[in-house]
């Protein structure tokens, strides 16, 4: 393998590539130049204000169903703040009224 700059460039093969000491071998200027020209569009979920407040009020309405019941063994004081009528069903009545 050749370093410093005698080797073609791994994507077009057609001019010199770049070398970085601790990367390695990488793409020509004019790859890297047309890597640029590429126009992305935003992200789907955050297309529009509107859909970005619908989204953000989705996830604030069900962001509590992410909450674990017992973390490391110890009932989940946020989980059964936001979901009182599941004490019982598992049985940390007792636990909750300790913390």
């Amino acid at each position: 393998m050749v370093k410093n700059g005698n080797q073609m460039c791994p994507r077009c093969r057609k001019y010199k590539a770049n070398y970085d000491k601790r990367i390695g071998l990488l793409p020509c200027d004019f790859c890297l130049a047309e890597d640029d020209k590429w126009n992305l569009p935003p992200t789907p979920e955050f297309y529009s204000i509107d859909k970005l407040h619908r989204v953000q009020k989705q996830r604030d309405k069900h962001g509590g169903d992410m909450l674990q019941p017992y973390i490391k063994g110890k009932p989940n004081k946020d989980f059964f703040q936001r979901y009182p009528e599941r004490a019982k069903q598992y049985n940390a009545v007792k636990e909750l009224e300790k913390l």
